[in-house]
């Protein structure tokens, strides 16, 4: 978990950082200090610390930047997959069978 500038540092120069996972992997505060200073290449980010991200954060500023709205999970296949869940659930609910997937 990279939580601090000495681990953005520790880094060869200028990598790419891509966070899908959960904004709290990254402290965004050092990765904008890395992004602008040239450190850090450039980031792709579909996640954030508190979404939506407060419009002041200097990431959505930086050119080395590419923020998406949470969105990297959402493809062709997984659409059709969430689709074809929802209808199999509707088809067990109204067969009475246990549903697909349930949390209890």
């Amino acid at each position: 978990m990279i939580r601090a500038m000495p681990e953005f540092e520790a880094m060869k120069r200028r990598p790419l950082i891509v966070n899908t996972a959960r904004g709290g992997l990254v402290q965004e505060e050092s990765l904008a200090k890395c992004l602008a200073s040239g450190h850090l290449a450039a980031a792709g980010l579909d996640v954030f610390a508190v979404e939506p991200p407060d419009r002041a954060s200097p990431l959505l500023s930086l050119p080395n930047v590419i923020c998406t709205p949470h969105v990297a999970w959402l493809t062709q296949e997984t659409l059709e997959r969430s689709i074809g869940a929802a209808r199999e659930n509707v088809r067990r609910l109204a067969a009475g069978e246990p549903l697909l997937n349930r949390v209890a």
